[in-house]
């Protein structure tokens, strides 16, 4: 219940409580001095601000940089060098500069809702369409829920003229004295000559200038520099663009006032654009004006997602004093994080405010407090008793006297926090639940100037944030009282850390596979567009969702025009989820046992820009020396037997390609197309035999030494092994192929794949045929299902990691997906692939191969445990799967929400197809199959 003094105040202070309207706009800008925005460009720097000012006074500037900090699970690594960065920071802000940090974050679906329509715009494949909107559904069911919320924290610093000039006044008294005489004596000669107007020009220009060097340009030294963070400076339509959002949600369009300054070689030039009647704080609030209440306010949301305008109450809490609990720095660099990351810190932001005191005043007001205490406690022990308020009074002085002396002038922090809801009965329970819940800090809920504190929060406001005057009524005196209230509270350099948002989830890439990290921050990688070069890998138990995020990956890159090609390890019977996923999306399912593929096809390269169709050619050549090695060379035991079987394998391969009957043939089954009667006479690995010769390279095998006929000898034996036709080998790899691999999508089925060398060719097939293809397009991708059946064959996870190594440059991404890498690291060729795997993704795990897997895949040992927790269990009721991600050496905890038809599209066990099987058998169209599929096992997952 509100006291009768502050019903009273309510009553007598109206437009406290009611800023509405457009007629009411010089009103507001008694509140609001938001006088312009501006644009400073300076040699080409852009960079804007607002400009601020109460009447004839002195401008006042604010200019505003997006804070990126440290990524929260790098911290522990840098923990030291940026404590110590943060401390010096704070300590050398200017005195007159105030520092407004703006942190949280906004429940909406709307950029990722944007990227995946354009994704569906362009793609052509209904199925993979059908996979995209269910996406999309989910993004925006995540904004709905809360658990989508992407995080921003920004800097507003404000710069004073007033105080800097008064700062700068008492520093030397004699040359202010001075200075002030002369510009006495200039203004009487210059009303006496007429140019006073001139020299009013110029000083307005000068204060521009002045206030960008000693406001934007030193503060951005000491961010960059002392501090040691990643900045982005705002533009002046971002600055508005953040400000407008305040207010409202809708699209907030152009500045009504903007100022424009260059500053160059020439000088200094003001410009200025209006367009409107209106104030340009009347434009803040024309849609939806606020109502501002002593406990809340309430604004109007326009949803861009929905559609409709929502109601929003906000409730602000404030700090009563100084912290505790925070022994540790690693704590204080993530204590606003760690509020952040509870589930149910949903539309929370934290407005917080830094303004550099005087260390003069600091000290003088701790050293009388010490001894006013000591006094006290002497005046107690003469009477032979113990005082124990005073004693803890004179602790808490003297520590106070040694924090200033060791850590400088003080931080005076204003710290409020903002909850919204769309109710006040919503409200009240979010700002009981949010007290509860911050240990570290007390906290309570403003009933009486709610109202006013919102608007100090605003980067258009200038006022010192929880420093306010409040009225009451004096019954006795029959006359109005009014008490002067500042809630800042004192901290030391060191404890100030804890407010300024050093560790958040920074973001991987701007577009891709998308993940919600434990603060609901939406954080992304990518595969796909150019310049993203990275092959990846997935690792986790059965049942935990991979090859469901494996799938994602591939349906992506399928909407991109990106041709995917997998090889897959299915059970001996040939079941597999991605056998049916294939079918559904059109692709091509070959089973490798039953074709035959020429290992040394020469693609079609004239979708690709002329310039690179060389370069493709020659890592195809570079890729048939490997086959070839493989399959007919000599073991590695004997390197230089290897190495003259690879110059002579080289020579005939470059000989065979200079034939101008081989060439020919080669053009004419690539103009012709697979399937004709030119296809069926194209060379293959028959023709390259005749090439290994001593015939053939004669003139070129002089300078190989004396074992030339030996190598000869086992090339060509080998050669003639597997190019009989009669064989399984033969039928395999040396005939042209028997199957089109034109689609998108392609699905190579290695089925009963062992250590004998029918199983080696087939993998090699296998390969060759997705080399070929990928090489024809600029991006494309190989996914190998269950990669540990590689250590079947070390020659073909030699493949796979040359296939790594070099296919970056050729724009091939390679996907590899396991559940264990223990085997596959313990080889030399294992190791390879995994040094050039950039990214990987580690679901759950047992816990007994949380340490080899530290080991083989680099990952601190700390990240890994987390992976064999019970969190990390998939939730099929909410629907998402816990992942470690490294990429590059970034590592991040996230949730990945599936879409629902892609969880379905890829269930694998028995009981799971037959009951996807009765749907598709029993509804003709497969993608109303597929949605009536979905809701069924939603239901019984639910």
């Amino acid at each position: 219940m509100l006291h009768e003094d502050d019903k009273l105040y309510k009553k007598e202070n109206a437009l406290d409580l009611k800023i509405t309207g457009q007629a009411e706009h010089g009103s507001i800008s008694d509140y609001l001095p938001l006088q312009a925005t501006c644009e400073f460009d300076v040699f080409g720097e852009k960079v804007g601000s607002l400009v601020l000012r109460h009447g004839f006074a002195s401008r006042i500037f604010t200019w505003g940089w997006e804070i990126y900090g440290t990524h929260v699970y790098d911290l522990a690594e840098n923990l030291v060098s940026l404590y110590d960065a943060e401390a010096e920071g704070l300590l050398n802000i200017p005195y007159y500069l105030i520092w407004d940090i703006h942190i949280g974050g906004e429940a909406t679906s709307y950029d990722r809702t944007q990227q995946l329509l354009r994704l569906i715009e362009n793609n052509t494949n209904p199925e993979i369409d059908q996979l995209l909107v269910a996406e999309l559904s989910r993004a925006q069911q995540l904004a709905r829920t809360g658990m989508r919320e992407p995080k921003f924290a920004r800097l507003y610093v404000t710069y004073k003229p007033k105080s800097d000039k008064q700062g700068r006044k008492s520093s030397d008294k004699i040359e202010a004295f001075g200075k002030e005489v002369y510009e006495l004596w200039a203004g009487v000669r210059d009303s006496i000559s007429n140019k006073k107007t001139q020299n009013k020009i110029i000083a307005v220009e000068e204060q521009f200038k002045t206030a960008f060097l000693r406001g934007y340009r030193s503060t951005s030294t000491l961010l960059t520099g002392t501090f040691g963070v990643s900045v982005r400076p705002m533009g002046e339509s971002e600055i508005w663009t953040n400000l407008r959002h305040r207010f409202s949600g809708e699209a907030p369009g152009k500045s009504p006032n903007i100022i424009r300054c260059k500053i160059d070689e020439r000088g200094v030039r003001l410009s200025s654009e209006v367009t409107g009647e209106m104030h340009i704080t009347g434009h803040l609030i024309k849609d939806y004006p606020p109502k501002l209440d002593p406990e809340w306010v309430y604004t109007k949301r326009f949803d861009p997602e929905s559609g409709l305008l929502q109601d929003r109450y906000t409730g602000i809490l404030r700090a009563t004093g100084q912290y505790k609990s925070l022994a540790h720095e690693f704590h204080q660099c993530r204590a606003l994080w760690d509020l952040l990351a509870n589930e149910s810190s949903s539309d929370t932001e934290f407005c917080i405010q830094l303004t550099p005191s005087d260390s003069k005043i600091a000290r003088e007001a701790a050293s009388q407090l010490y001894r006013q205490s000591v006094k006290q406690f002497e005046a107690t022990a003469s009477k032979r008793d113990y005082d124990a308020t005073a004693d803890e009074n004179t602790r808490l002085a003297r520590e106070a006297l040694r924090s200033l002396h060791s850590q400088g002038a003080p931080i005076r922090v204003g710290f409020c926090v903002l909850i919204h809801r769309q109710s006040l009965a919503q409200l009240d329970i979010a700002c009981r639940d949010f007290i509860s819940r911050c240990r570290w800090l007390e906290l309570v809920r403003e009933y009486v100037v709610a109202h006013r504190l919102w608007l100090q929060t605003l980067p258009c406001n200038d006022d010192p944030m929880l420093q306010y005057k409040v009225f009451g009524y004096d019954y006795a005196r029959i006359k109005r009282t009014g008490a002067q209230f500042d809630r800042r509270i004192y901290y030391g350099v060191k404890d100030a850390i804890a407010f300024f948002p050093i560790a958040r989830t920074l973001p991987n890439d701007e577009h891709g596979i998308e993940f919600i990290a434990p603060d609901k921050q939406p954080f992304r990688v990518d595969f796909f567009h150019p310049g993203k070069e990275k092959h990846w890998c997935i690792v986790a138990a059965q049942r935990s969702s991979k090859s469901v995020l494996a799938n994602n990956i591939a349906d992506h890159a399928l909407a991109m025009n990106q041709p995917v090609t997998w090889l897959d390890y299915p059970p001996p019977d040939g079941s597999s989820a991605l056998r049916d996923r294939c079918k559904y999306l059109g692709g091509t399912h070959i089973d490798i046992q039953l074709e035959s593929f020429n290992i040394i096809q020469i693609p079609n390269f004239s979708g690709l820009p002329q310039e690179i169709q060389q370069d493709r050619l020659r890592s195809l050549v570079s890729y048939w020396l490997e086959q070839l090695m493989i399959l007919v060379g000599p073991t590695r035991q004997d390197v230089q037997l290897e190495q003259i079987a690879r110059t002579i394998l080289e020579l005939s391969i470059t000989t065979y390609l200079d034939d101008p009957v081989i060439q020919s043939r080669y053009g004419n089954s690539i103009r012709d197309g697979f399937g004709s009667s030119s296809w069926q006479s194209t060379p293959t690995l028959q023709d390259l035999t005749r090439f290994v010769t001593r015939e053939k390279l004669e003139s070129r095998l002089a300078n190989l030494g004396d074992r030339v006929q030996q190598a000869l000898d086992l090339l060509q034996f080998n050669l003639s092994r597997i190019t009989d036709t009669r064989t399984t080998i033969g039928k395999a790899i040396a005939l042209p192929s028997t199957v089109c691999i034109d689609k998108a999508l392609t699905v190579f089925s290695l089925r009963n794949m062992n250590e004998g060398q029918e199983s080696l060719a087939y993998s090699l097939a296998a390969y060759s045929s997705a080399i070929q293809k990928s090489l024809s397009h600029e991006i494309s991708h190989v996914l190998i299902d269950e990669a540990q059946n590689l250590v079947t064959h070390t020659g073909v996870l030699k493949l796979a990691s040359n296939l790594a190594t070099k296919g970056g440059k050729d724009g091939i991404r390679l996907g590899v997906i396991t559940n264990s890498f223990t085997r596959v690291a313990q080889s030399e060729a294992g190791a390879d692939l995994l040094a050039n795997i950039s990214t990987k993704f580690v679901g759950r795990i047992e816990a007994g191969s949380a340490e080899p897997l530290s080991q083989s895949l680099g990952i601190p040992r700390e990240l890994v445990n987390q992976c064999a927790s019970n969190k990390f269990y998939t939730n099929r009721k909410e629907g998402y799967s816990s992942w470690l991600i490294q990429d590059y050496s970034k590592h991040t905890m996230g949730r990945w929400y599936a879409p629902w038809e892609s969880v379905v599209l890829s269930a694998s066990n028995a009981n799971e197809r037959n009951i996807k099987q009765w749907f598709f058998d029993r509804i003709p169209d497969k993608h109303e199959a597929l949605a009536a599929c979905t809701r069924y096992f939603r239901d019984c997952w639910q």
